[in-house]
């Protein structure tokens, strides 16, 4: 999506040594180490880049309709269960040993 790895390029405003997900070096995490949260985290270098690279594709400010009206009308018909089977919503959501009937 555009972004450079923390302080590189346009992220250079962004420490690498904060441990967000695109900084550049491997660290040896815990949850005493202050790089344990940032590292589920974009930095605001990061996120501004895809923030860019996404305006200037045009993909978030297509005009009118981004979807074909009649797919979206046969989706909006169907319950929530339709689509996924309570067995199949029980192994995407907790994994391949839970199931909701044996």
């Amino acid at each position: 999506l555009g972004a450079h790895h923390d302080g590189i390029g346009d992220a250079k405003g962004c420490s690498n040594e904060e441990g967000f997900i695109m900084h550049y070096r491997t660290f040896k995490t815990s949850e005493t180490t202050p790089y344990h949260r940032n590292s589920w985290f974009f930095s605001t270098c990061s996120v501004e880049s895809f923030k860019k690279t996404l305006i200037l594709k045009d993909c978030v400010k297509l005009p009118g309709q981004v979807y074909k009206t009649t797919e979206w009308s046969m989706f909006m018909m169907k319950e929530a269960g339709d689509f996924f089977t309570p067995n199949m919503q029980c192994y995407i959501i907790y994994g391949p040993h839970h199931v909701l009937f044996g």
